[in-house]
């Protein structure tokens, strides 16, 4: 079984738009909010690094790709700084660090920094020479410190990074119907007869009378697709076919799953979800993390999804969830630099009966 790791606090610095951020008292269920463009989708980047710099990079790389759809220009610069994308652009510094409490207590502090091959220290270079063997010219590479030891030292290559190299806990904003749920689907439901059943029950409310799901091979494309098998009715539907709201939660619920004692950091959470179905949305996620054991965190900029997330924890079965979701505001200060401030459950519950603003 893997290790649990529930992030209890964090603090990032030279990080997109933070010259240090820094978030404590996380609890199992976490919501990000805050003003346009104040930095709520770069939170969950940062969250996104870690102490194996080769599955570091590949992240970022994902993220920037994400971002500028890099892929898909042909010509592209072998040499591109995918890293800079990600460093403060007031800031001359080429180090991002971060610091971590995770909820056993224990705690990691890394630190990454870009250096030309001139740049390397003595240290650096005698570890380079002793872990990698390369005969190709490097512009820059990427050095990795843990606790202040050096741990790492990769070649800042993107095309060394393939998209499907590693999974990332990470549900971005546009991200809907894919083929990597075919294979999540596959790989983590399929085999499973009770997870299967329960996935179909969660589906229900989304998708009526809803009987069975298969994977087949698609019309369109040579490639496996999942169909949707109703009730009474003969012909099998593409899953693809259903509203948007139905493949995010059919989505979340899959990588729920997939990150059991962990955590999953998911953008804008109530994009695509009718206001009418969030209440039942929110309680799918949340008797799902509370059964996996997983750590939500999630932006939004939905009046009506904090709403409903009220609503949810005031069920009796999900009452023992409130003292462990938190609600944390981004607010931008007067000398520009972002703040983080928490409310508990109460608190939160609170402002919303109150009617006062708790979105920025």
């Amino acid at each position: 079984m893997d290790p649990i790791k529930h992030f209890s606090s964090f603090q990032v610095e030279n990080f997109k738009g933070f010259q240090k951020l820094e978030i404590n008292d996380l609890g199992l269920i976490n919501l990000i909010v805050g003003d346009n463009n104040i930095g709520k989708t770069s939170v969950l980047e940062s969250l996104l690094l870690n102490n194996d710099l080769r599955s570091t990079l590949g992240t970022l790389f994902y993220l920037f790709n994400v971002h500028h759809d890099f892929y898909s220009h042909k010509g592209n610069d072998l040499e591109v700084n995918y890293f800079d994308f990600f460093l403060r652009k007031e800031s001359k510094s080429k180090t991002i660090k971060c610091f971590r409490i995770y909820d056993d207590n224990s705690q990691v502090s890394l630190s990454y920094h870009l250096a030309t091959p001139e740049d390397l220290s003595l240290p650096e270079k005698d570890f380079l020479k002793a872990k990698i063997q390369t005969t190709q010219a490097v512009a820059q590479y990427c050095v990795l410190e843990e606790d202040g030891i050096l741990k790492g030292i990769e070649p800042l290559n993107p095309l060394q990074f393939k998209m499907d190299d590693a999974y990332v806990p990470y549900i971005g904003v546009n991200i809907g119907y894919a083929q990597d749920i075919v294979k999540y689907y596959s790989l983590y439901i399929q085999s499973s007869k009770l997870q299967k059943e329960e996935l179909l029950i969660d589906l229900n409310f989304f998708i009526p009378d809803i009987e069975d799901i298969e994977v087949s091979a698609s019309l369109l494309k040579n490639a496996p697709s999942l169909m949707i098998r109703r009730k009474n009715i003969d012909t099998l539907v593409p899953l693809s076919m259903y509203g948007e709201g139905s493949i995010k939660l059919f989505r979340i619920i899959i990588e729920i799953i997939m990150c059991k004692n962990q955590f999953l950091l998911i953008d804008e959470i109530d994009s695509g979800i009718h206001f009418s179905r969030f209440r039942i949305f929110w309680k799918l996620i949340l008797k799902t993390a509370q059964k996996y054991n997983v750590q939500i965190i999630s932006t939004t900029h939905s009046l009506e999804c904090l709403k409903y997330l009220k609503e949810a924890l005031e069920d009796n079965d999900l009452k023992n969830l409130q003292s462990q979701t938190k609600h944390f505001v981004l607010r931008r200060q007067s000398d520009m630099n972002i703040k983080a401030s928490a409310y508990n459950f109460e608190q939160f519950e609170y402002a919303l009966d109150a009617g006062n603003e708790i979105r920025k």
